[in-house]
């Protein structure tokens, strides 16, 4: 409430002057070292919840929900920890308040990625993270169909950077599993937007992990890698081009050889997806 605000407006003016006074971090530019400044002091001022989730928040990329912040930082009111840090400028609301998301200035989510890595949270973080965009996807693929379509589209389209993001994690753990979960999950989705070479470079990528994922799902992944739509044609055989163009490659893809852990997707992926996605190497 206004205690928040209050604090807030004091924090920033204070940055503000500590800047000019000291000209904080080299190198950096006089607005970015004030709004660094007052980063850093907003931060000594608030209180444990809001300093977890100032932090974990920096694995997020293109804002967040309040279901999404409780899922991937451990917030147990998020709510009220996240109205804090809008009272504070650690965070602004975007859209309504119906469908309200959060999220920071870029210089915010860089102070809070560094503390995340201080605190040896990035890791764990960054899994709650993607198997709660993995569920949102698995949850997504069952409703891009029927009266609700539109809705979820609109909803993944949203949540497009923390996915691919997540599809990033996925593709550097040793378990190919949940990079085979989201190719099944998000197949729909990506023949819906008509996204067909980026979903198969995704799909193509997971392909190529070595695991020990069920053969089952693995066959799931096999079918559902996006192809563009055939030509129009006379033939109704064309229908189903994905499963029949992807059985001729099962055994073969059988035998494949794999990426290694932490191995660049291929295809462009990681420019797409940005350089630090994956957070610190292990």
């Amino acid at each position: 409430g206004g205690k928040h605000r209050r604090r807030g407006r004091r924090g920033g003016a204070l940055g503000d002057r500590r800047a000019r006074r000291t000209g904080g971090p080299g190198g950096l530019p006089v607005r970015q070292r004030a709004r660094r400044e007052t980063s850093a002091w907003g931060h000594e001022l608030l209180t444990d919840s809001e300093r977890g989730l100032v932090r974990r928040r920096a694995v997020f990329s293109g804002g967040w929900t309040l279901a999404s912040a409780a899922a991937a930082c451990g917030v147990g009111d998020p709510l009220a920890v996240v109205s804090g840090l809008v009272d504070q400028s650690l965070a602004r609301l975007e859209g309504t308040e119906a469908e309200a998301r959060y999220d920071m200035l870029d210089v915010v989510r860089e102070y809070a990625s560094e503390r995340l890595r201080e605190a040896g949270e990035w890791g764990s973080t960054a899994r709650r993270h993607a198997l709660y965009h993995l569920e949102l996807a698995e949850e997504g693929e069952l409703n891009l169909v029927g009266a609700g379509q539109e809705e979820w589209s609109r909803t993944l389209d949203l949540e497009r950077g923390n996915l691919r993001r997540s599809l990033a994690w996925a593709l550097a753990e040793t378990d190919n599993a949940p990079a085979l979960r989201f190719t099944v999950a998000l197949w729909r989705y990506w023949r819906h937007t008509g996204q067909f070479a980026e979903g198969r470079r995704w799909s193509e990528a997971a392909l190529a992990l070595h695991g020990i994922a069920p053969a089952s799902l693995r066959a799931k992944a096999l079918w559902a890698t996006p192809f563009p739509p055939s030509p129009p044609g006379p033939s109704p055989a064309t229908a189903e081009p994905p499963r029949r163009a992807l059985a001729p490659a099962r055994p073969a893809a059988r035998r494949h050889g794999g990426h290694a852990r932490g191995a660049a997707p291929p295809g462009g992926l990681q420019d797409s997806v940005g350089p630090r996605l994956l957070g610190p190497r292990r």
